[in-house]
């Protein structure tokens, strides 16, 4: 499910989440505070809806490729379909990030876009 949250980067109200409800996610709250920065990377659709958290750039920010060998798998959503999200991936694709709030990794890797380079 979606829901709104505050872009990192504008200040502005953008979504997270799987990506079905963002009208829903959004409704509550006038294009004029919606978050205005552009995708982050070259292959994401065009949208009426700004991008989502974690995927944004600011205006003066070049595009960044996605080349699959530099990115490796993690998750997003609510957390309680982690095991079968991961199943999908050999365990050598997975992020090897740590959580940025200092905890001890789990057996998953921290959801996309919360953890730091370990």
């Amino acid at each position: 499910m979606c829901r709104s949250v505050v872009c990192n980067l504008c200040a502005k109200r953008t979504w997270t989440g799987c990506g079905n409800h963002i009208p829903l996610a959004m409704s509550s709250y006038s294009k004029s505070e919606w978050c205005n920065c552009l995708p982050r990377y070259n292959d994401q659709k065009e949208s009426s809806f700004p991008p989502g958290y974690g995927y944004a750039r600011k205006p003066e920010t070049p595009l960044e490729d996605r080349p699959e060998s530099k990115y490796k798998k993690t998750w997003r959503g609510c957390g309680q379909h982690i095991p079968a999200a991961m199943s999908q991936s050999p365990k050598d694709s997975w992020c090897t990030c740590v959580p940025a709030d200092g905890s001890a990794r789990g057996e998953y890797p921290p959801m996309a876009g919360s953890g730091k380079k370990a």
